[in-house]
């Protein structure tokens, strides 16, 4: 690998990403270095399209209660801080056995956090870690958006839908060799790994579809427009092999189901946003946890109704809402 030729010392995530999108990613941790497999940013990123954060918001929503017992820096309160701490790194030892990059960049976003925060009152460092964490979900909804936008072949609005996508800074090196010069990145948490990535991916343009039968994002193996993926639905068909049962309600794109789907799901979207921007609390207030909450349910609904699993009116009954 490349990277290996790299003088890597500093601590952090060190990356090269090829023309094609491949990676090659070394984590330099007290002077140890860890060789990480390789991957292709598109992999990268469809993947991180597909996250669950069910277990992420509720250790969120847990440090959030934890937080307001934080009132001040008497000696209780710094044990608050850390039993707040020690379940930070329990719930990153636990996301380890499945993701090693995303449990090393979480806890070093937080170590990050305190070092930037430390002349700040207790309260406050722990406000900014919430805060940083709450990061990486709404990176996740602007991805969403992005692969959308590059689907349709449309302008992605980076001022008004990309607020916490749009900017990006991390550190490069530049390593020079016989055959040119090769640049290196190195992260320092989680948020700026995604953002870089997300970045690289709109920059590397490929083309991007949702599966009309699934609902999720793929890339195509060839340039020619592909409406079906390869996953595997429950039925244990995959999306194409179920394609011509489902084809008749797909080419419809005035289906009640699927304009109602969409309709419902920017609404929701958009009263998140207003909760999250303006930390508002109203009847229509929604947090994290009951906004994937609905998306999983509604999705699973749409899914069944187009494979023909549910009638109209059975998923329309999910997907609504007040």
């Amino acid at each position: 690998m490349l990277i290996n030729d790299l003088p890597m010392k500093l601590q952090g995530l060190h990356m090269i990403i090829h023309d094609n999108g491949d990676l090659e990613r070394v984590i330099v941790d007290d002077e140890k270095e860890y060789e990480l497999p390789p991957t292709n940013l598109k992999e990268v990123i469809i993947d991180l399209s597909e996250m669950r954060h069910d277990g992420y918001i509720i250790l969120l929503q847990t440090l959030e209660q934890m937080s307001k017992d934080i009132k001040g820096e008497s000696k209780e309160d710094y044990a608050k801080a850390e039993r707040f701490l020690r379940l930070v790194d329990d719930a990153c030892n636990a996301i380890e056995e499945n993701d090693f990059v995303l449990a090393y960049l979480t806890k070093s976003l937080v170590e990050g956090t305190l070092f930037f925060y430390a002349s700040e009152d207790l309260p406050t460092q722990i406000d900014c870690v919430i805060q940083n964490l709450n990061h990486i979900l709404f990176i996740s909804l602007e991805l969403d958006y992005i692969l959308t936008q590059m689907s349709k072949g449309e302008n992605i609005d980076f001022e008004n839908k990309c607020i916490h996508t749009r900017f990006c800074e991390v550190n490069q090196s530049f390593y020079r060799t016989n055959d040119g010069v090769q640049i290196g990145y190195r992260v320092q948490s989680v948020n700026e790994y995604y953002i870089l990535l997300i970045h690289k991916f709109i920059e590397l343009n490929p083309m991007v579809s949702r599966c009309q039968a699934c609902n999720r994002f793929f890339i195509p193996k060839t340039k020619k427009k592909t409406l079906y993926c390869d996953r595997v639905l429950k039925t244990g068909k995959t999306c194409k092999e179920a394609a011509p049962a489902i084809k008749h309600k797909l080419e419809s794109m005035k289906d009640e189901v699927i304009c109602v789907f969409d309709k419902e799901k920017n609404k929701m979207y958009k009263r998140l946003e207003r909760t999250t921007d303006f930390n508002s609390n109203t009847e229509k207030s929604l947090n994290y946890s009951d906004y994937y909450a609905w998306l999983d349910k509604a999705t699973e609904a749409r899914n069944n109704y187009i494979q023909g699993n549910v009638t109209k009116e059975q998923a329309l009954k999910i997907i609504k809402v007040d």
